[in-house]
């Protein structure tokens, strides 16, 4: 067959569509020839003359039971061929087509370039010779591609008197519904009315994808494939599908209507990995070929790139997918920066796929310029277990550019969602919408795990919601956005993003009811800005129904008490970003019938019915009925790890949650390696936010194992991990248990690396800062390089002391820093440390630099720069006035005392009458002394020194400094404002 373009297997891949627009088409009145009203083809005529594809003769006649010659089948099917954008073939010219007929010409050169009609034996095309219907049977069958089901079954009765040839073409006519008389006559000619319903009958015939029309297979990764089909499907099934000796997860649609032509790509998912070095083929509806075969190279794992994606992480990519336990441990890596081994700085590491982002603890960060070289050990495996192969980084250098930028913004009808480039603080100065400030003025982290995509969400009130909801386009600005680690520039002083809100159009459904804890779940919707209209939850226990307490913004935590005990209660919400409404049942009254829970039922189902709810736009909400099951927690106490405190003679057993109190002596029982019992000193809880581990003391402690026995009952948690508001359920208590305690190579567990006493900051005098921390301190706590101000180093010539004693720091700061009187903000690093070497931090939790907002005084002593005489006019020679300017404005509402100055005329002294504010500017005094002296000498005013003849200055600034320098009067003319 001829090469057939693009264009022409799109329109035969579309055929679906040609018969949409055929159909679409109101057919030419039959009456536009005379001799076709009351043919059976009439509206196939129609339809064919209403495209422009096959026309009547001069005389207004069809002709709809002539025979069709050859010639007249080749015009009308190179008019179809050529909508299709099938071209004339260069040479594909016949002898018996005579050039002069150039429609002819052209015709029989397009069909023949589409393969849909050719030549005889003799190289003749016989252009005037009549077709028959078997003929005809193979024309429409290679125009269309019509295709024949395997199971096919003909009911064709005189299919025997067909060529053989031509039987195969005659059934996939019938399969496909072209042909519907169960006599065929195959040798007689086609009619021209009978070519007409042939062909519109085939432009009708949905062609259906299958193996042939796979196009290609590519290998994603080792558990994806894309398989590309010529023709559109519009659904695929799991079932339809197979790859021999691999089981499939799914198959989905990926794209379709690709550019060109009508192709549809869909990705299959295995269960199982393909092998390397294997070959596969994917069948579909029990047939493939062999463009449907995919090789799996065999690849060498190796890490292909390291990156420091910001100042606190570091991606690796590798180029397969690798052993996430493997990949996740840190002694398989060693990082140095700036040549020093940072790899025990390695908080975590979250592996993903191809990817292992390496999270650096808080205490450490990449400043711009910083070097640092990673390496990859060989111990790390690929998802097969293959070693991948040692790596090594070059060295590579870190810089930030660009302080932190909001990437997008959206509200989810609730409250805003922030994507930022980097991890950032989740405190700032200010954030507005539209201009307006919010009451929130901090972040809240969805999800700041993922490289890439770190999202915060800002809460909203009521009226907020309003404003950010509206339709239209809305500006979201952030005062003072900085990223997590302080790497300069680590400060966004105004950060800008825009975020669009469109007019609804769809109704609000619920998407899940999720289960919280023991008596609380919650509602999840498709959109946010949700009201209710009415009591519209209906919440079922078998056939009781909870009465409903109604909307309570506390959600609960104040109910539980008298008539609303055994109520049912909701509040709008987000959870996980996601809008929808928290709904709690509190307590019953005691003795009360119908609780949540019966005797010794640990879980139970309730019938949730909610409706009557509409979004913004007034849409209702369909009525939704589902099941919901709520479970009590059933977890007890559990250790996570034992380690040996030599030191402090303590043995530290770290359980997985808060404890509420610690076992008593009586209640453990505390064996040394040779079996032998040792009675404990105490017995406690470390201190602190955290009360996770049991802090046994002993008179003396060695480093070997030891044993320790709890009695049943006598640890529980401080707050049901399952927790509950409104609703009293009894924490859960330990089984008994024998533990070991042994020492671990890692000290730096959280209850001895970091404290959790805050200290306490305080302003003293001018230029004092006093830190009370509550805990004796190590030297660390007096190096000036721990503290910051404006993330700034402490003005040069900063001292630190201890005061009093070692648990109170004095930070003396040099005079003349600070100009103006403001706030600044003042950062303990976490490389302080108690004398036992215990870390400082502002929040436990996050492990965080501890920081305060606390003012500072101006502490810059006014300065007198200028001295004029106070003349009326450029005639006056004398003067009792002198205009002293200072560097800064000066106190107002002082009484200056005359004491304060010294003024001297060609060395003389001279008598000051009075001082007094000027009139025009704050840092402008007036002097007048008691005798007039002549303006063309000179005269020096100067501020006396402290006790020198009085005991206080009165010259002061706003911050009550002294001022101090001295002037020459040699100005004999006025200044700009008249004096």
């Amino acid at each position: 067959m001829a090469y057939q373009p693009k264009s022409y297997r799109k329109f035969l891949a579309g055929t679906v569509s040609a018969a949409v627009v055929a159909s679409a088409i109101a057919p030419v009145a039959s009456a536009s020839f005379t001799d076709v009203a009351g043919s059976v083809h009439a509206d196939d005529i129609a339809t064919l003359v209403a495209k422009g594809y096959i026309k009547g003769y001069a005389d207004g006649t069809f002709k709809p039971n002539k025979s069709l010659t050859r010639g007249e089948a080749a015009i009308i099917f190179s008019r179809i061929l050529k909508d299709a954008g099938v071209k004339a073939e260069q040479g594909a010219g016949f002898p018996d087509v005579p050039a002069s007929n150039a429609e002819l010409a052209e015709a029989v050169a397009i069909v023949k370039a589409a393969g849909v009609m050719g030549g005889d034996e003799k190289g003749n095309f016989n252009p005037n010779a009549t077709i028959t219907r078997e003929q005809m049977a193979k024309v429409v069958v290679e125009a269309f591609k019509l295709t024949k089901p395997a199971n096919h079954t003909t009911k064709i009765t005189d299919l025997d008197k067909a060529g053989a040839w031509a039987r195969e073409y005659i059934q996939t006519l019938e399969a496909n519904g072209v042909t519907k008389n169960t006599e065929f006559a195959p040798k007689q000619s086609v009619t021209r009315g009978q070519f007409a319903s042939f062909v519109v009958r085939a432009m009708d015939v949905k062609k259906e994808v299958s193996a042939a029309d796979i196009t290609a297979v590519k290998l994603v990764d080792d558990k994806t494939l894309e398989v590309t089909f010529n023709g559109e499907l519009k659904e695929v099934k799991k079932e339809d599908f197979a790859i021999q000796g691999v089981e499939i997860e799914s198959v989905t649609i990926k794209a379709a209507a690709a550019a060109e032509a009508k192709t549809t790509v869909v990705v299959i998912k295995t269960k199982t990995a393909l092998q390397e070095g294997k070959s596969y083929n994917v069948s579909y509806k029990g047939q493939t070929t062999d463009k449907a075969k995919v090789d799996v190279p065999v690849v060498t794992p190796k890490v292909e790139s390291v990156s420091a994606i910001n100042a606190e992480e570091i991606l690796v990519t590798f180029n397969k997918n690798v052993d996430s336990k493997t990949a996740s441990d840190v002694a398989n890596y060693e990082l140095k920066i700036n040549g020093v081994s940072k790899t025990s700085d390695i908080e975590k590491i979250k592996v993903d796929g191809k990817t292992a982002l390496i999270r650096l603890k808080d205490a450490v960060v990449f400043n711009s310029g910083d070097k640092f070289v990673l390496q990859v050990k060989d111990s790390v495996k690929d998802y097969t277990g293959k070693q991948i192969e040692r790596f090594a980084s070059d060295e590579i250098t870190f810089n930030v550019t660009t302080a932190p930028k909001i990437v997008e913004s959206t509200y989810n009808g609730t409250s805003l969602q922030l994507k930022f480039d980097r991890p950032v603080g989740t405190s700032v100065t200010l954030i507005k919408v539209d201009g307006v400030a919010l009451a929130s003025k901090s972040l809240t982290a969805v999800d700041d795990d993922a490289p890439g995509n770190y999202v915060y969400t800002v809460s909203l009130t009521l009226a907020e919601q309003k404003l950010a909801g509206k339709v239209g386009t809305h500006e979201v600005v952030i005062f003072d956005l900085v990223d997590t680690k302080g790497v300069l520039p680590n400060k966004a002083s105004v950060a800008t993003s825009t975020y669009t809100v469109t007019q609804d159009a769809e109704a609000p459904f619920v998407k899940a009811v999720k289960a919280l804890n023991a008596n609380k779940f919650f509602i999840e919707l498709s959109e946010g800005g949700t009201t209710v209209t009415n009591a519209s939850f209906t919440i079922k226990k078998g056939n009781y129904t909870f009465a409903v307490g109604g909307n309570n913004s506390q959600l609960a935590t104040d109910v539980g008490s008298g008539s609303e005990k055994n109520k049912v209660y909701y509040e709008a919400g987000t959870l996980d970003g996601k809008p929808g409404y928290y709904v709690v049942i509190t307590e019953p009254a005691t003795g009360e019938l119908n609780p949540l829970y019966g005797k010794d039922e640990n879980s139970v189902t309730l019938n949730v019915t909610f409706e009557n709810y509409k979004d913004s736009s007034n849409f209702i909400g369909a009525k939704y009925e589902g099941t919901v099951t709520l479970s009590k927690d059933t977890n007890k106490p559990k250790v996570e790890k034992t380690n040996i405190d030599t030191t402090n003679k303590k043995l530290l057993i770290d359980f997985d949650g808060n404890l509420s109190v610690a076992p008593s002596m009586s209640d453990i029982v505390v064996r040394n390696k040779d079996g032998v019992i040792i009675t404990p000193t105490v017995v406690g809880l470390s201190s602190g936010a955290d009360t996770s581990v049991v802090e046994i003391t002993l008179s003396d402690v060695k480093d070997e194992p030891y044993t320790v026995e709890f009695k049943e009952g006598k640890v529980q948690y401080a707050v049901v991990k399952n927790s509950v508001v409104g609703y009293n359920l009894n924490a859960n208590k330990n089984d008994a248990f024998t533990v070991t305690v042994k020492s671990t190579a890692n000290n730096f567990f959280k209850y001895v690396e970091f404290t959790g006493d805050t200290p306490t900051v305080v302003s003293g005098s001018k230029n004092v800062i006093e830190i009370k921390y509550g805990v004796e301190m190590g030297t660390s706590a007096l190096d000036v390089a721990n503290y910051s101000l404006d993330g700034k180093p402490l003005p040069t010539g900063s001292k630190i002391d201890f005061f009093g004693d070692k648990k109170t720091v004095r930070i003396t700061l040099p005079e003349g820093a600070f100009v103006t009187t403001t706030s600044y903000k003042l950062t303990i690093k976490t490389d302080v440390m108690t004398k036992d070497g215990v870390r400082i931090v502002g929040d436990l939790q996050t492990k965080t630099p501890y920081e305060t907002v606390l003012t500072l005084t101006d502490n810059v002593k006014p300065v007198l720069q200028e001295v004029k005489y106070l003349i009326v006019n450029d005639t006056d020679t004398t003067t009792t006035k002198l205009l002293v300017k200072f560097s800064e404005a000066l106190k107002s509402g002082v009484t200056f005392d005359t004491d304060d100055f010294k003024v001297t005329v060609q060395g003389s002294t001279q008598t000051i009458a009075s001082i007094s504010n000027s009139k025009d500017d704050d840092e402008y005094l007036v002097i007048v002394l008691s005798n007039t002296v002549n303006v063309n000498q000179s005269a020096t005013i100067e501020i006396v020194p402290e006790g020198s003849l009085n005991s206080t200055i009165t010259v002061v600034d706003p911050a009550d400094n002294k001022a101090t320098g001295s002037a020459t009067a040699t100005s004999t003319t006025k200044d700009a404002k008249g004096n």
